[in-house]
């Protein structure tokens, strides 16, 4: 079943706000990092026991790790975005058939369809 016009419309709004604000969360982890070790105190030993360089450096890590995460949503919701613009959105890009609906409205950013996509997961391979 091929989307419509209409649901492509609506999808893509959902997509703008959910990059807009990921985009916004990407940034505020981006001034938390850059700010957290002068909010704390250095991080060189000097100001804070080793136990508190360790606290700044696991918190560091783990908005780090945030942060790659909401890199990768939104590099797929962008590519979400130009499949809609050249009109493949909707496509599986493994088989060419097109993702059920169900999947879309769910992942609107999904590149496969839910049989490619099993395929890929059974082979290591976690593309999505």
């Amino acid at each position: 079943m091929v989307v419509s016009e209409d649901q492509v419309n609506q999808v893509r709004m959902r997509l703008e706000t959910q990059l807009e604000s990921t985009r916004h969360d990407i940034q505020e982890i981006d001034d938390q990092v850059r700010t957290f070790g002068s909010d704390y105190g250095s991080a060189d030993g000097a100001d804070n026991h080793i136990g508190d360089d360790s606290d700044i450096v696991y918190e560091q890590e783990k908005l780090l790790t945030v942060r790659e995460e909401l890199t990768d949503r939104r590099t797929r919701i962008e590519h979400a975005l130009k499949k809609m613009d050249n009109g493949t959105w909707g496509i599986c890009e493994q088989c060419g058939q097109p993702i059920a609906p169900e999947r879309l409205e769910a992942l609107p950013f999904v590149a496969l369809c839910i049989t490619c996509q099993e395929l890929m997961d059974r082979r290591g391979d976690g593309r999505r």
